[in-house]
């Protein structure tokens, strides 16, 4: 059974909540919810509260890991103990709750967990969602998680584990509009007969990569079209993938902002570009 620190570090100074949702969601309109302007004004006079997602891991990885929780950003903890209790655990994989202001002093802390212990660690949350290039160039960050991290979390924990160097979702029971899913299958087509990628929903935003293989690639694409670039290239030097099946929602407005012929002319355009230029 794997062994999994979450860790919700200490700062450099100061206390800083990592929570920003604090549990409740991000529609939070203050002057018609009394509650709601109530836990802002809790939060702006710097109220400890738990980063919920980390709860939401606990719970998820619980079932089929062994599980740590260290809450050092709650309680003081400072940084040379929580790189001693993090060593005395032993883990095999380590997520931790990222910032924007303190990314710095986090990336320090986890490099010293990883130096070690020898283990697989990675960030989640406000840094991991909106610094991803910036963390990929440490070499000793193996992994990101963009989106919920408790619905990706446990699902990259049993794929990196048993040797795989991408993780990719299938939305196979996909409730989108049917102009939406011809879009996809045209797509998926035109990627499969050009690059040979043989999975079944490339456009999937549940993804989950060694960051050594994210550091191989020099990027020429800035849209959606950087799922091919990278498939291909991992299906061009026969790194092993392997897919997982994940629900999908359906759209709350059941529409899709996508230009569909617009869409279906780039995407043949980009396809032709990384294939033959």
């Amino acid at each position: 059974m794997p062994r999994v620190l979450l860790l919700n570090p200490p700062s450099a100074s100061g206390y800083l909540n990592r929570d920003l949702m604090s549990g409740l969601g991000v529609n939070i309109d203050t002057e018609r919810n009394m509650v709601d302007g109530l836990i802002t004004m809790l939060k702006s006079a710097g109220r400890r509260m738990p980063v919920m997602t980390m709860g939401y891991l606990n719970s998820i990885l619980s079932k089929t890991a062994e599980v740590k929780v260290l809450d050092a950003g709650n309680t003081d903890m400072p940084a040379d103990r929580v790189i001693e209790e993090s060593v005395r655990f032993i883990p095999d994989f380590v997520f931790v709750a990222s910032s924007i202001s303190q990314l710095p002093f986090e990336i320090k802390i986890l490099e010293a967990i990883k130096s070690r212990t020898g283990a697989t660690v990675g960030f989640f949350g406000e840094s991991a969602d909106n610094f991803s290039k910036i963390i990929m160039r440490e070499r000793n960050i193996d992994f990101l998680i963009s989106g919920e991290p408790e619905l990706v979390a446990p699902k990259i924990v049993d794929g990196l584990k048993q040797g795989y160097k991408v993780v990719c979702g299938w939305r196979a029971e996909r409730k989108d509009p049917h102009s939406r899913l011809v879009l996809s299958y045209f797509f998926n087509f035109i990627d499969s007969v050009l690059f040979g990628i043989k999975i079944h929903d490339i456009n999937c935003g549940f993804k989950g990569y060694d960051v050594d293989v994210l550091k191989r690639i020099e990027f020429r694409f800035q849209n959606f079209f950087i799922d091919t670039e990278l498939l291909a290239y991992v299906y061009r030097v026969k790194l092993p993938i392997t897919e997982v099946r994940i629900k999908h929602f359906p759209r709350e407005n059941d529409m899709s902002k996508i230009n569909a012929i617009k869409t279906s002319w780039d995407i043949l355009v980009d396809c032709l570009k990384l294939k033959f230029l």
